[in-house]
């Protein structure tokens, strides 16, 4: 196979991982902007820069890292992977231990998907009420329901479909942009790099605003459990560090395109959908009819990707064979949408406050700190099967 071909081969494994991740952290939160206001500009465009950076270098490296611990150690879904994580994956290890982990971790990654499902489930909810004027009961549970139809189809699928949106979507953000420019470009380029103005915007002090993106970033180590479930594809290293790579890269232009969007509007544009609430109120008519189709994009592509996370853990669980794999997912996920159905109801924003601020607790000490042991585990464990090959 000669160089191009082999490139070829190796971005068809590593943009579609990423583009999974983009189309399943694009959520309600993150289209609409409020991961924005809340986590990368609400001190300002000159700290917004930085942060993201923050934030992309810990995702490059500890995607880096799961991708490497998931391709060595061969794991498939959510529960194996945290076994294996904390070396409780023999048939020796402590049933006792086995059981805490398992059930801790099924705590963590339920409380994970709940905080993007509900959130998308809440700004479906508020899109659709603007078309529409039926009860926020009904349009939250058309979500619902289309979540779950969608996750029925598998992985494959996801990765194509999210593939797909991702590109969409940073189209529809550029077009944004290039109107934001239009009515607020000035603003916008006093604003970018000036990291005097904004630290007034809000309450939170600068060494608060850091760490609270450095906590998101080891909230973000959950993602583990959803890349094992989609990482078949991946043959050796190359394509760990290439996907770890690509799926930085393209989270720093996930929350890269809403803030810039956003800046010129701050602080006015600190609420629940701010950017809906731009188009609304300074742009043209037929751009908020664009951002509404981005963000119903961005829903769909979230909520099932999740759902297939919680699918696959729990189909193990149901041993029937007269059920289809399909439609194992689809009702495991209706289930578990049905619990996200009523959470939403708590607004988008305490949702993304107070639910990713547990899991950025949780997650530090308990995924990130297994996660750097892992990298000598898994050279160790390389260097092995090296010398039984040897030796063999």
């Amino acid at each position: 196979m000669d160089k191009k071909s082999a490139l070829r081969v190796s971005l068809g494994i590593w943009l579609p991982l990423a583009g999974l991740i983009f189309g399943g952290f694009c959520g309600g939160a993150t289209a609409s902007g409020a991961y924005s206001v809340a986590y990368f500009i609400p001190m300002g465009g000159g700290h917004m820069l930085p942060l993201l950076l923050i934030f992309v270098i810990m995702m490059c490296f500890f995607c880096t890292v799961m991708l490497r611990f998931i391709h060595a150690y061969k794991v498939t879904d959510y529960n194996s992977y945290y076994l294996a994580l904390y070396g409780l994956q023999g048939e020796n290890a402590s049933p006792i231990l086995k059981k805490i982990v398992t059930l801790f971790f099924d705590f963590h990654t339920l409380l994970t998907a709940i905080s993007a499902c509900a959130a998308a489930i809440a700004l479906f909810s508020e899109m659709m009420g603007n078309l529409v004027s039926w009860p926020t009961a009904v349009t939250s549970m058309i979500a619902v329901v289309v979540f779950a139809f969608l996750t029925r189809y598998g992985a494959a699928f996801l990765r194509k479909f999210d593939t797909f949106l991702t590109v969409a979507l940073v189209i529809g953000f550029v077009v944004l942009f290039i109107a934001v420019l239009q009515d607020r470009g000035d603003v916008f380029w006093e604003r970018l790099g000036n990291f005097q103005e904004g630290l007034d915007w809000t309450n939170t002090s600068l060494a608060v605003g850091y760490w609270t993106v450095i906590n998101f970033g080891f909230a973000s180590t959950a993602w583990g459990s959803t890349l094992c479930s989609h990482a078949d594809k991946i043959r050796n290293k190359k394509d760990c560090y290439g996907s770890g790579i690509a799926i930085g890269i393209s989270l720093g232009l996930l929350f890269l395109l809403p803030s810039i969007v956003t800046l010129p509007y701050m602080p006015d544009a600190i609420n629940d959908a701010p950017i809906l609430w731009i188009c609304q109120q300074y742009l043209s008519p037929w751009l908020a009819v664009l951002y509404w189709l981005l963000v119903l994009a961005a829903l769909v592509s979230t909520g099932p990707v999740f759902c297939f996370n919680i699918g696959k853990r729990y189909s193990k669980v149901w041993k029937s064979e007269r059920v289809s794999i399909g439609t194992k997912y689809f009702i495991i996920s209706f289930v578990f949408l049905l619990i996200n159905y009523f959470i939403s109801f708590m607004g988008m924003m305490n949702i993304v406050k107070f639910i990713l601020g547990a899991l950025g607790i949780i997650g530090g000490p308990a995924i990130g700190i297994p996660l750097v042991i892992s990298i000598f585990r898994v050279a160790r464990k390389e260097r092995a099967e090296k010398a039984a090959m040897k030796n063999a």
